[in-house]
């Protein structure tokens, strides 16, 4: 048997509360040659009208179909995240869906890294079908700064969505490799290049 079909693929999740870098380091990744799936993506993948989840979407929320008959995604979330019951219905449905294709995906790489970002990995529980953790840790005046010039969020909005994520300080205790991401990205760079060579 050759090396090569001995080696084993490790899977990194990569993880942040929002506004940390999670879209950056992927960036970065792949324009280093390695593959990063997304779930937010996969998920957008899966709510189009020829995905798993829209006829169970259209069935649940029938008031978020826009005229092309798509689901508009800021309808669901104006919905969803202002009501943790509406919030656990919308999971219910998506994150089974999710799941399966993530961990396919994974299964179908034979590199010998693969990332997926995974924004509410613990809140979830899918820390356990990954080797390892990466974690982004950014200062909370840095994110709301960031999210504020870049989505042009407001405040209010921050605090809604960080009220629906498990606390930064939380996540810090798991068994994570930590990435801070307060300076610039030449400095992030270094940061993931150090960790790479972990590996």
């Amino acid at each position: 048997m050759s090396n090569m079909s001995k080696t084993k693929t490790t899977k990194i999740a990569i993880t942040a509360n929002i506004g940390c870098g999670k879209s950056t380091i992927s960036r970065i990744l792949r324009n280093k040659g390695y593959t990063v799936y997304d779930t937010d993506k996969i998920s957008n993948e899966l709510t189009k009208k020829d995905g798993d989840a829209y006829p169970l979407l259209v069935q649940a929320y029938p008031n978020t179909l826009s005229e092309t008959l798509e689901i508009d995604h800021s309808k669901l979330a104006n919905i969803c995240f202002n009501n943790r019951l509406e919030l656990s219905r919308l999971e219910s449905i998506l994150h089974p869906l999710i799941l399966k294709e993530m961990l396919k995906l994974m299964e179908g790489c034979k590199d010998k890294l693969v990332f997926v970002e995974v924004p509410l990995l613990y809140e979830v529980k899918w820390d356990k079908y990954f080797d390892d953790v990466w974690l982004i840790n950014t200062k909370s005046d840095i994110v709301i700064k960031r999210l504020i010039e870049s989505r042009h969020m407001t405040k209010e909005q921050i605090q809604a969505r960080l009220a629906n994520q498990m606390p930064i300080e939380t996540k810090l205790l798991k068994k994570n490799k930590v990435i801070n991401n307060d300076g610039n990205e030449e400095e992030l760079c270094k940061e993931i290049e150090s960790m790479l060579h972990l590996y």
